[in-house]
């Protein structure tokens, strides 16, 4: 099966030239008795009870676990952009996950799959193989290599959610995500899709 990418990807020389870039500067009783009126006494505690320990404070996520949810969950919030249909909404759901200039872009590729009256169908999963921080110009980069498998991931129509034929894609894409610190949050800024070429 042919390779499917998002209708909004594009492949770009610059982003490859950042990734290199970003290489090298390298994430739960009752008791009563006679005459006497019964009364209510209050539950005794277990002393299992009594010796659970306090709950432990949550640990940071590294930088790299950081980097790594925020790859994560840009799929399903992509996803979910795309079957809203309409840009207003798109742009809000990524809003959180991708560089606004990207959302823009990426809108773009979505608005030519809703003229056709198609929409995202599946879900891929990814197979991270490489996490590599960076700094560029004093902007905290990130640039994740992953072994994506597409193949329960298509097009479908809109109207009916029929899967369309020949859109679903490989269980061996490689692809590149450049990120970037924003605000305190990871964004994604581009995504590149090298080809069929990879080994999960």
């Amino acid at each position: 099966m042919g390779m499917r990418t998002p209708r909004w990807d594009r492949p770009s020389p610059a982003f490859l030239c950042r990734g290199a870039a970003a290489l090298t500067a390298a994430a739960s009783l009752a008791a009563c008795g006679a005459g006497i009126r019964p009364v209510s006494l209050p539950a005794k505690q277990s002393s299992s009870a009594a010796a659970a320990p306090a709950p432990r404070p949550a640990v940071p996520r590294s930088p790299r676990q950081t980097v790594i949810a925020a790859y994560l969950a840009f799929w399903p919030a992509s996803s979910r952009a795309e079957k809203a249909g309409n840009a207003a909404a798109a742009r809000t759901i990524l809003a959180a996950y991708a560089d606004p200039n990207y959302i823009s872009y990426m809108i773009t590729g979505m608005q030519a799959a809703w003229a056709k009256h198609e929409v995202s169908w599946g879900a891929s999963v990814e197979h991270i193989q490489s996490v590599t921080l960076g700094v560029i110009k004093g902007e905290q980069t990130a640039l994740v290599k992953d072994c994506q498998d597409d193949s329960h991931d298509g097009l479908a129509d809109a109207k009916t959610g029929d899967l369309l034929p020949g859109t679903v894609g490989s269980a061996q894409q490689e692809l590149y995500a450049s990120l970037s610190l924003i605000n305190g949050r990871w964004l994604v800024e581009q995504v590149t899709f090298v080809g069929d070429t990879c080994t999960g």
